[in-house]
């Protein structure tokens, strides 16, 4: 089994070389580790260039935005199966690769794709704690009331790209929520697999509510949710946010 390691960065060196050594120490695993990079200009590039280690594929060129660069990195990419890190993303232990394969490996079916997912630890840098995403209940109101599995987290098979095609660049925030609803929407198997994958830093662009909000309505309408539902989850989000405030 092999795995395509994706990251994709642009001026975030610091984080960058932290989500390098987390994946080229991997150990007892079969992967490639591809880097998109758009150009950036604080010695990214330099850094990349200096690493030797032959299962490292990159490219540093302009992008449209982040899912745009998804997208170059999915046509790069010769894994059975991908993971999306952010550059600061680190993978949890040195054999997470590892774990994954011994968790997944005997739950393959031969012809029915599967998308696994695992834990995530969210740093806090506030209150110096961690929160752990968790397994999820796999329902359409799970589905429907936002990103209810994290993008990180996320194992999925090289073909089911190929199949269902490319994540859409029209978002800024929210075409991972596109995405997970679209794989709903074909009735693709989600599974839950205990091992902690990935810890993250605070969000980043996602943490914009409002632009997220007004994305999820619109990713909810173009997937087909009923209006009833779409407006339900919309207010109540709304809701939520201004009590936190």
């Amino acid at each position: 089994m092999k795995f395509s390691i994706v990251t994709v960065c642009k001026n975030n060196l610091a984080g960058l070389i932290k989500t390098v050594s987390s994946v080229l120490k991997q150990q007892d695993a079969d992967f490639e580790y591809i880097i998109y990079d758009g150009n950036s200009n604080d010695g990214t590039v330099e850094y990349i260039k200096s690493i030797t280690d032959s299962r490292l594929i990159w490219r540093s060129q302009n992008d449209s935005g982040i899912y745009d660069a998804f997208n170059k990195c999915i046509d790069l990419a010769s894994g059975d199966y991908l993971l999306f890190l952010s550059s600061s993303d680190v993978l949890t232990y040195d054999n997470t690769l590892n774990k994954i394969e011994e968790k997944i490996h005997y739950r393959i079916a031969n012809d029915e794709p599967i998308v696994f997912y695992g834990k995530i630890v969210f740093l806090d840098n506030k209150k110096l704690t961690a929160k752990v995403s968790l397994e999820m209940k796999h329902n359409k109101y799970e589905f429907y009331k936002g990103v209810a599995i994290h993008h990180p987290s996320w194992i999925v098979p090289l073909n089911l790209y190929r199949k269902l095609g490319h994540y859409n660049k029209n978002y800024i925030s929210m075409s991972d929520y596109d995405y997970l609803l679209r794989l709903y929407n074909h009735k693709i198997k989600f599974e839950y697999i205990d091992v902690s994958l990935v810890t993250k830093d605070p969000p980043g662009v996602s943490s914009d509510f409002w632009l997220c909000w007004k994305e999820a309505f619109s990713v909810r309408r173009n997937n087909n949710v009923p209006s009833l539902y779409n407006y339900f989850f919309t207010i109540r989000s709304l809701i939520a946010f201004l009590i936190k405030r």
